[in-house]
């Protein structure tokens, strides 16, 4: 019982410094959302676990539009910079289960 406690014990202690390295890795991500062709941009990162919008790149050519067409191009690029940030996210975080022995976690037989 002892050697199952201890392995369970060092796969926590592995996954705690694995999500600390993918949290160090969140935090310094800096992703562009896109849209109307890279004519707006919302630069956004990870900030105490919530995702930011850091700024907004806007072409001179966007500016000559009509309001609402800037409106519409915000918060597609808004929108496609959080779907980036989920897309990122989740690959970090697949990867922990990748390092971790789960399989031999959950068929403990001693």
């Amino acid at each position: 019982m002892s050697n199952s406690l201890d392995f369970i014990m060092q796969q926590t202690k592995k996954m705690q410094d694995e999500l600390g390295k993918i949290e160090q890795e969140l935090v310094q991500a800096k992703i562009v959302g896109e849209s109307g062709a890279g004519m707006v941009q919302a630069h956004m990162s990870f900030r105490k676990g919530q995702q930011e919008v850091k700024k907004f790149v806007i072409s001179d050519e966007v500016m000559a539009e009509e309001k609402q067409v800037l409106q519409d191009l915000l918060v597609a690029a808004v929108n496609d910079g959080l779907d980036k940030l989920e897309r990122y996210k989740q690959e970090k975080l697949g990867g922990i289960a990748s390092h971790m022995d789960l399989q031999s976690l959950f068929n403990l037989k001693n």
